[in-house]
């Protein structure tokens, strides 16, 4: 709002009779606080909203305060000035996606820097984003678009490029933070920064630069140590993975969908240890992996950032993690894609999609294996709890050292000619070795792609292992062959895993499941008596279980994952029945009758410490 200063000055010395203005802009003896300057005219109401600028439109610094001049009058626009220091374009994968200033803001004295997103400073919120930075001192007496004229005209900022699109770019290089790795060598970024700090784990993304002379010494640290953290069933397909992180956004420029690995095992076994091993490869991270009981737009919106790099997500557990998040955030992943939501603002609109652009390494106790887009897209590694701790200790002490292998990796490889088309053809000729053991698996295509192109991974480590010195190339041939033999067993476990999936396993699997989140309570069975009731104990040690309220129950988990239930309950009853798991009172019944509150229901009977092992009940 626009002032009349003169008029105040009267209007104060009438009261208080009389008192100078200080020529310093320091209190007067009558107590105001104003700039050393003539007494001024009436403001031009319209000099800032003409559609044609005064030719004679002027704006000045006095004293801190920023004046606007228009044919010799002159109006106090702001107690403050502001200078735009530098302009940053924010790019992802190529595309401009927003502007931001760097402003610095003068107020009595003080430089306060901001930045600004360009619709922010263009927007009602320019003023609101000045009180935030600044506080209640700052004050603007004028029109906003005066000030930010002035500060525009004021400016003599260098443009930057700025992109939160870590990885390859459009010419084929890979960028990092602080650093753009190419076939003529490793350089600092000259005029693209690249800036993860959006996230709470992807601002300690980046790599160190490789010191050569200490090349050596570190390979052959990790295939002394590191591939020997855990069976090498466990540590080649590991390194594999981690080698291949670096190339996600290529795959799809080959026709392939990204993988997933996730380490399974008992807890204590050393699998957040892996993890951990495994990130610092990519980054600082330390020993905080991003849990997965986070929300799925947390965990989207982060591996946004992780483009081209490894997003470890750690301790996946069925009882306390929603399944949906899980298939969500899986698919998403594979099929580089995310999910577009809407923002509030100026209206509703869709903000771009996110999901995790870089490949997923995974921990937990279990895992979802009833459902085939799941299954068909994740390196399921079973993870023994045996640890080598003198090893262990050792990689824990030089983990900082692993962000040299992968641009020295990259360096090497990029100084190829044709290296993409080697990408393709090794993972094509890999799919045809593998897909012959895979062919009566309906989803045997996906998983000899997955392995395929892990395989190319692991193909890449040894290589450049090789070109370092660290094997020979018969070393290498050694290593690559017992690498096959155990992608076979990979194989060969995958196979039984899927052929395993009958009414009987799915049965258990769900129903242990729903008893561990409380989903469902039996009757002298459950500690808790919340959830469905699908069952009651009787007194001689058999349980009573309700097929209709359980055959509910496993429907509306298989809606719930997108998917149709495979079998009727006369197929489960059938299976449990073969099975021997279901007691017959007579040789030609199976279900029997039983009291409940005054009804007779329907239920098929368990020796209870039976169905208690199967569902994971017993205390070890």
């Amino acid at each position: 709002m626009e002032v009349n200063l003169n008029k105040m000055i009267a209007q104060h010395e009438e009261r208080v009779g009389g008192g100078t203005v200080s020529t310093n802009g320091k209190a007067n003896p009558a107590g105001m606080n104003l700039a050393a300057n003539p007494p001024l005219d009436e403001p031009d109401d319209t000099g800032s909203n003409s559609s044609e600028p005064s030719k004679d439109l002027v704006y000045e610094i006095r004293n801190g305060h920023l004046y606007k001049v228009v044919g010799g009058r002159d109006t106090l626009v702001a107690n403050f000035y502001l200078e735009i220091v530098a302009q940053h374009i924010r790019k992802d994968e190529g595309a401009v996606v927003g502007r931001e200033f760097q402003i610095n803001l003068h107020l009595n004295g003080d430089m306060i820097p901001m930045v600004i997103p360009s619709n922010e400073f263009c927007s009602n919120r320019f003023a609101s984003q000045i009180i935030e930075h600044a506080g209640s001192k700052a004050i603007i007496y004028g029109n906003q678009n005066d000030l930010r004229i002035d500060t525009q005209e004021r400016s003599t900022a260098q443009v930057k490029t700025i992109t939160t699109s870590m990885g390859f770019n459009e010419e084929g290089t890979y960028l990092a933070p602080g650093m753009v790795i190419s076939g003529r060598g490793i350089d600092p970024l000259p005029e693209v920064d690249v800036d993860l700090s959006e996230g709470n784990f992807s601002r300690h993304l980046g790599f160190a630069v490789p010191d050569p002379n200490h090349m050596n010494g570190l390979v052959k640290h990790l295939h002394t140590d590191f591939l020997q953290l855990k069976s090498h069933h466990v540590s080649y397909p590991l390194i594999g993975h981690i080698v291949l992180a670096a190339f996600a956004s290529q795959l799809s420029m080959i026709g392939k969908q990204k993988p997933v690995m996730h380490l399974q095992g008992p807890s204590g076994g050393g699998k957040t240890f892996l993890g951990n091993l495994s990130a610092s490869f990519y980054g600082t991270f330390g020993d905080r992996p991003l849990p997965w009981t986070s929300t799925a737009n947390a965990i989207e919106s982060e591996g946004f950032l992780f483009r081209d790099a490894l997003f470890f997500i750690d301790d996946f557990k069925t009882s306390i993690v929603d399944q949906k998040k899980l298939i969500r955030i899986i698919q998403n992943s594979a099929n580089s894609q995310g999910r577009a939501r809407l923002t509030s603002g100026e209206g509703y609109r869709l903000t771009p999609m996110r999901g995790v652009r870089g490949l997923i390494l995974s921990t937990g106790e279990d895992f979802i294996s009833d459902v085939e887009s799941v299954v068909g897209r994740t390196l399921l590694i079973n993870v023994e709890p045996d640890q080598n701790q003198e090893a262990g200790f050792t990689c824990w002490r030089r983990r900082g050292e692993y962000r040299m292998l992968i641009p020295a990796l990259l360096q090497w490889l990029l100084s190829q000619d044709g290296w993409t088309e080697q990408l393709e053809k090794t993972v094509a000729e890999g799919i045809e070795t593998f897909r012959g053991h895979l062919s009566d698996l309906s989803n045997g295509m996906r998983v000899a792609s997955n392995l395929a192109l892990n395989a190319f991974g692991f193909d890449l480590f040894i290589r450049y292992s090789q070109h370092l010195g660290v094997i020979d190339e018969q070393g290498g041939n050694v290593l690559m062959n017992e690498y096959q033999a155990i992608v076979k067993d990979h194989i060969a476990a995958h196979a039984g895993r899927l052929r395993l999936q009958g009414p009987v396993e799915v049965f258990f699997q769900v129903i242990s499941q729903k008893f561990a989140i409380g989903a469902v309570n039996a009757t002298g069975l459950s500690t808790d008596n919340g959830g469905r009731l699908i069952g009651k104990v009787r007194g001689d040690n058999i349980l009573c279980l309700f097929p209709d309220p359980t055959m509910e129950i496993i429907y509306g988990h298989f809606r719930s994952v997108g998917r149709r239930l495979p079998f009727t309950k006369e197929a489960l009853r059938d299976a449990l029945d073969r099975e021997n798991l279901i007691i017959r009172s007579s040789p030609g019944r199976i279900t029997h009758q039983v009291r409940m509150n005054g009804s007779r229901l329907q239920a098929w009977q368990f020796d209870i410490d039976q169905f208690k092992e199967r569902c994971g009940m017993l205390e070890s």
